[in-house]
């Protein structure tokens, strides 16, 4: 794993189709970075202190209804993302997942 962004300041940036696959983003702040087409690896050492903005856990908690979960789930998902992203954006996101 490559830990060269570890601790790294992304707050606002354009990381958009960037590939962050093995790279450890331990404390790395990406609070409002646009995510867009991004490339993480998904292992705890990836998001240990890594740092969020509520849109952005949002949007993950809308990924993460696209996985074969418990369909109890989904309501209670989908009021989170409700709360802190748009109507409109929520059903471009739904059309382009494909989300019931």
């Amino acid at each position: 794993m490559d830990t060269s962004l570890a601790g790294t300041d992304l707050r606002g940036q354009d990381c958009r189709s960037v590939d962050l696959t093995n790279k450890v983003l331990f404390q790395t702040d990406l609070r409002g970075a646009r995510l867009r087409g991004a490339h993480f690896t998904l292992d705890c050492a990836t998001f240990d202190g890594l740092k969020l903005d509520d849109r952005q856990v949002a949007l993950f908690l809308l990924l993460l209804m696209k996985a074969d979960i418990d369909p109890a789930w989904l309501p209670p998902l989908l009021e989170i993302v409700r709360q802190h992203i748009s109507p409109h954006e929520l059903d471009v996101y739904q059309q382009y997942l494909q989300l019931v």
